[in-house]
């Protein structure tokens, strides 16, 4: 079946990925409304769901930095016994979720602090989903309905959402970033991308890409500094305690790795679980495999430099599968590739289809599939890292095939000057 009479196929039983997509809300909210509350120290009344899991948990980690900080405890956030206490005693049960972001970051969630956690649950739930809908229509694709419906559809956007996580803040300053390169304008740019110093392994690919051609993107890295420069001027003024608490702890906070491995989706992650749960020895093995993923990079660059979508397309799906920390929740970070790869090659949609369609399934079932795996024998094998891999080649070599057949460098978006 060639590539043509394959798209054609899966055109045909899209629904099918839409429905499947749906079931995961669907079961979602009934195990919410079957679920239950507990009432914690102050009176508040927390809830969980059937299984019975803390509403958005991750939320928990944010949630309980902004009130240290707005205690006047900001001290103690990477403090985690003493922390565990402390979110023990908001929720009325154990319970631990490191805050591992720098702490100007919990100065986001202050606000909300001050309301119950189920309420500044909702509240985050629903800006991330206004995120995602502004990031998304900053790519500029020809129907932004039909990509948010399917990006709900899709299990990393369920998982950021359902646990609590920050990705679709991400998600959004990413696709910032990029709608400031394709206007170019690349000190804005980099004024953008400055934002996910929060989470700044998120910054990998943009960074190395940046300096590869630094003579074209010194102004954005330029950007980036000054925004670096804003949010430590803002750290030193309002938590300069806790960011000198940060910095003197910041080896411990980076290498925590007190959380199930089966929701990281990295080559870190893919050799701790296929050896056992070998902690070290995944480390080594997923750097070796991440180095080999910055070359892919680089020839990448090679290639394909003068066209920006495609590098910023690449810069992403690096920094997510080479980063030693990349969750399932993370992934949601990879609609931006796919639909710039939709958006700017739609001649190569019988090409792209099938590879989505792959993707979309492998990261649907990874996750559960490992688990499973790993709660029975001790070991799993994280089936998406190998299979996206394998995509990001294909997706290369169809895009290295375009530009052979133009007997020349793809053009695409010109170099700014």
């Amino acid at each position: 079946m060639n590539a043509g009479r394959l798209s054609a196929w899966l055109s045909e039983r899209l629904l099918v990925g839409m429905l499947a997509g749906g079931v995961l809300w669907v079961v979602w909210i009934v195990s919410l409304i079957l679920g239950s509350s507990k009432t914690n120290a102050q009176g508040e009344r927390i809830w969980f769901d059937s299984t019975p899991q803390l509403l958005g948990a991750d939320h928990l980690a944010f949630y309980s930095a902004a009130k240290l900080i707005q205690d006047g405890r900001g001290d103690e956030l990477y403090d985690y016994n003493t922390l565990a206490d402390y979110q023990s005693d908001l929720i009325g049960t154990r319970f631990l979720e490191a805050y591992r972001n720098p702490p100007f970051y919990a100065l986001l969630y202050v606000p909300t602090a001050r309301l119950d956690y189920v309420i500044s649950f909702w509240i985050w739930t629903a800006v991330a989903l206004l995120l995602l809908w502004l990031g998304i229509q900053r790519l500029a694709p020809a129907r932004p309905a039909a990509v948010f419906v399917w990006a709900l559809c899709f299990y990393p956007i369920f998982a950021a959402v359902s646990f609590g996580q920050n990705s679709l803040l991400s998600f959004a300053v990413f696709c910032l970033t990029f709608r400031q390169l394709d206007r170019n304008a690349p000190f804005s740019a980099g004024l953008a991308a400055g934002l996910l110093l929060y989470k700044p392994q998120l910054l990998l690919g943009l960074g190395i890409w940046w300096l590869l051609d630094v003579r074209t993107y010194w102004r954005a890295l330029a950007g980036l500094s000054v925004t670096g420069l804003v949010l430590l001027g803002i750290s030193l003024l309002t938590v300069r305690a806790e960011t000198f608490t940060f910095v003197e702890r910041l080896q411990d906070i980076a290498g925590y790795d007190a959380f199930w491995f089966y929701n990281l989706h990295t080559p870190r992650g893919f050799w701790t679980l296929l050896l056992a749960d070998n902690k070290e020895w995944g480390k080594y093995l997923g750097g070796v495999c991440s180095i080999i993923a910055l070359i892919g990079l680089l020839l990448f660059w090679r290639y394909h430099r003068r066209d920006q979508s495609l590098m910023f397309a690449a810069a992403v799906f690096v920094t997510l599968w080479a980063s030693p920390h990349t969750m399932v929740y993370d992934w949601s970070l990879v609609l931006i590739p796919a639909v710039l790869l939709w958006e700017r090659r739609p001649e190569q949609r019988d090409q792209w289809l099938p590879l989505f369609a792959v993707g979309w399934a492998v990261l649907f079932i990874s996750t559960q599939l490992a688990k499973w795996m790993f709660e029975s024998t001790g070991a799993a094998l994280q089936l998406s890292v190998p299979v996206l891999a394998v995509l990001a080649v294909l997706a290369a070599r169809v895009l290295r095939r375009e530009q052979a057949g133009d007997g020349k460098e793809a053009e695409g978006t010109p170099l700014l000057q």
